[in-house]
């Protein structure tokens, strides 16, 4: 059963026509391709509580990699 604590901000998630407001922030080519280039808000909070800034780590993976990986998205999966 899911419970929702802040109806009101859960309602603000959603525009009038059902999209979803991520946070990310895009920009559309000429082709109309859609590139994601960053966030709206750089700070993430766990459900333990503990801030995290998901650009670093995604920095961390892309050198880890060196020159192997070009891009890295940190996502969260609702877990502690």
């Amino acid at each position: 059963m899911w419970i929702i604590k802040k109806l009101d901000e859960t309602k603000n998630t959603f525009t009038s026509d059902g999209y979803i407001r991520t946070g990310d922030l895009g920009r559309i080519n000429e082709n109309g391709i859609l590139f994601i280039v960053g966030r709206k808000k750089e700070l993430l909070i766990t459900k333990a509580g503990e801030n995290v800034t998901p650009h670093v780590i995604e920095e961390n993976i892309k050198s880890f990699g060196k020159g192997l990986i070009r891009d890295a998205i940190v996502v969260g999966d609702n877990e502690k």
